[in-house]
């Protein structure tokens, strides 16, 4: 994130925090979380879930805040809790 006041140039470093990598069997459902790091909030930022296949290979949008449900995934946002959260069923 930048921000840019008055001809000046400032650089705003955000940490995001996610959940670690997660291994289940076909017909599953795992949850993916993301929480903003100290000092911030995620109301102050549009939150979304993204997708890479293998290394190398492009990045697809698969949901934002403000969508639901697609396919088989479902985004939730917890705000007072900096929490968004990507459920992915039947894998």
């Amino acid at each position: 994130v930048q921000w840019i006041p008055l001809g000046k140039r400032l650089t705003l470093s955000v940490s995001i925090l996610q959940s670690g990598d997660l291994l289940s069997p076909p017909g599953a459902s795992v949850a993916l979380e993301c929480q903003m790091g100290p000092g911030f909030s995620m109301s102050s930022f549009t939150m979304l879930w993204y997708r890479q296949n293998r290394p190398g290979a492009p990045i697809q949008l698969l949901l934002t805040e403000y969508e639901q449900t697609k396919d088989h995934f479902r985004a939730s946002i917890d705000g007072p809790k900096n929490n968004f959260t990507l459920q992915i069923h039947d894998l």
